[in-house]
C-alpha cells in the first residue's frame, strides 16, 4: 500500500511550498489564522522522507481540533510532530499554539 499511495517528491521547494499552501487555505475555511510559518530543513530516513512546517494557530478551540484531526490521515501521508496549545479564552473558547506538521513522501 505504501510503495503504491506515498508520495514522491519531484521538486523539494515546491512540494514544500504546496505543503504550506494547503495548510493555510484549510485553516482559513475553518476560520483560524495561522502565523509565523517556518519551513524546516528535510528530513529523510530509512521509511520517509518528511518535509515540515512550524507554525502558530489561533481560533476557536473546536475549529483548531477539528483542522488538526482532519490533517492526520493516512491518505494525506501527514502528520503532527510537535503541538503545543495554550487556552486563551473561556468565553467564547479560543485557543494559540505552536505546531509542527510534517508530510511523508517515499525515500
Amino acid at each position: 500500500w505504501l510503495d503504491k499511495t506515498m508520495p514522491v517528491i519531484k521538486d523539494e521547494g515546491q512540494e514544500h511550498s504546496a505543503f504550506l499552501a494547503s495548510l493555510q487555505d484549510t485553516a482559513k475555511e475553518r476560520g483560524l489564522s495561522l502565523t509565523s510559518p517556518v519551513l524546516l530543513k528535510p528530513e529523510s530516513g530509512k521509511h520517509a522522507r518528511d518535509l515540515s512546517v512550524t507554525l502558530q494557530v489561533t481560533g476557536s478551540d473546536s475549529a483548531v481540533f477539528r483542522w488538526l484531526a482532519d490533517l492526520q490521515s493516512p491518505e494525506k501521508f501527514q502528520v503532527v510532530k510537535y503541538l503545543q496549545l495554550i487556552p486563551q479564552s473561556v468565553s467564547p473558547p479560543r485557543m494559540s499554539g505552536n505546531v509542527t506538521i510534517a508530510r511523508l513522501f517515499q525515500p
